[in-house]
């Protein structure tokens, strides 16, 4: 572990997604498709977010903890799927696992390749 600022920082990020993931749906709010599609596809952004913060949690010294970090981060991904069977109004999709997955490996790829300071 590298940076505690960056661990707590991961700690509250994860816990907002858990908090809004927890939240239940109201029969009543249908936005439209526009919406729905939109909030869909902010799974990528959030969780590429996350994956960058447990990236820079560590220290990155080589390609095992970026692999490490995906990791984490899909797996949190899917576990906040499946306790989304539990809420209200809401179930676990496989397409939000999919947009995470994308997220998380979209920023740590790009991240990787560059070799930026971050």
């Amino acid at each position: 572990m590298k940076n505690k600022g960056y661990i707590i920082a991961t700690l509250a990020y994860s816990l907002a997604i858990l908090a809004l993931s927890l939240k239940p749906v109201s029969p009543v709010a249908d936005e439209g498709i526009l919406f729905e599609v939109f909030w869909n596809f902010m799974h990528a952004p959030v969780y590429a977010f996350l994956a960058f913060l447990i990236l820079k949690s560590f220290t990155p010294s080589n390609v095992k903890i970026y692999v490490l970090a995906f990791f984490i981060t899909v797996i949190y991904g899917i576990l906040n799927e499946l306790v989304q069977s539990f809420v209200p109004g809401r179930s676990p999709s496989l397409m939000d696992v999919g947009l995470n997955t994308i997220g998380a490996a979209s920023v740590l790829t790009f991240i990787y390749s560059s070799k930026i300071s971050y």
